[in-house]
């Protein structure tokens, strides 16, 4: 379940988010966002498999720290694209 979610839901899901939006890659934090969760994602993943068969947890912990960093700076630029337009939520793209 792990896998599945953070492996391909979250990505897609803020993936979508930036191509519907693209007002929240306006943001100089963008890239370190993208950055900093493409990277912790497969570590998180490979420390899964290391913390099941080996009980060594630390990189899953590890990589669970940068995703969790991720999505926070995901939901910050989220949160800072609906702040600079108050009365108007962001439209996607595509509608427009």
């Amino acid at each position: 379940a792990h896998i599945n979610l953070v492996g391909w839901v979250t990505h897609g899901l803020m993936g979508l988010a930036f191509i519907a939006w693209p007002q929240l890659a306006t943001c100089r934090t963008a890239p370190f966002q993208v950055w900093i969760f493409g990277l912790s994602a497969p570590v998180f993943l490979v420390g899964l498999v290391f913390a099941v068969l080996r009980e060594q947890p630390l990189m899953a912990i590890a990589g669970s720290f940068g995703v969790f960093t991720g999505v926070v700076m995901f939901a910050l630029l989220a949160l800072r694209a609906l702040r600079a337009s108050p009365t108007q939520v962001p439209t996607p793209a595509a509608a427009e």
